[in-house]
């Protein structure tokens, strides 16, 4: 970023469009070609000091001055914990896409990597269905393909398990995201609420 400083160093702006005019009546018609271009129109440097921490827990600025003995704008970060009940939803919220990643992230079914992606928990609950309600399972069984593409020609026992292990990983998910949820609601500091390890407690997914 650069920026424009005026000579008493009272105003510092930054340069943005091509076209801006400046505080002291100069319009930006073109990026400047050499240094004396550059010192004539008091353009400088910035640099950024210090990190911007992360902004699901903190709030930041940068605090603009004129560093005289380096002859540039230092841009330096000033941040300050964002409320505890902001960081408890931002926390939540984490809890909440790490649960759906598990939920779709696959299950183990006779020990092949079967996916849990929308596409693919609906095949098994529509047939499911229409199993309950008595519709016949086909002689020659009911093909899944796994996560890698390996065909799987299940009979109505393995399917009907494999629907209640599908079943099962989504309630376990489910119940380990409410109950890291409830722990986090029960924190009352911002560090124990940022410093909160939600990653036990989940059911397995394959790894493919």
């Amino acid at each position: 970023m650069i920026y424009y400083v005026s000579p008493d160093r009272q105003v510092i702006k930054q340069i943005r469009p091509i076209g801006q005019v400046l505080p002291n009546g100069v319009r930006i018609s073109n990026i400047p070609a050499n240094p004396a271009e550059w010192a004539a129109l008091n353009i400088y440097d910035s640099q950024q000091v210090g990190n911007h921490p992360d902004g699901r827990y903190y709030s930041s600025y940068e605090n603009i001055t004129f560093n005289e003995g380096l002859g540039r704008v230092d841009r330096t970060v000033v941040s300050s914990p964002k409320p505890v009940a902001d960081v408890k939803t931002a926390k939540k919220l984490e809890v909440e896409e790490k649960m759906k990643a598990v939920m779709r992230g696959g299950v183990t079914i006779l020990t092949k990597p079967i996916a849990t992606d929308q596409e693919s928990v609906d095949k098994f609950s529509l047939i499911g269905a229409a199993l309950s309600l008595g519709e016949p399972y086909p002689g020659g069984g009911i093909v899944i393909y796994t996560m890698t593409g390996e065909r799987v020609n299940m009979t109505e026992a393995q399917f009907k398990d494999g629907l209640s292990d599908i079943a099962r990983h989504f309630i376990i998910a489910s119940n380990n995201a409410a109950s890291h949820m409830a722990a986090i609601e029960a924190l009352s500091t911002h560090a124990d609420v940022v410093n909160y390890d939600y990653s036990t407690g989940w059911p397995s997914n394959p790894e493919v």
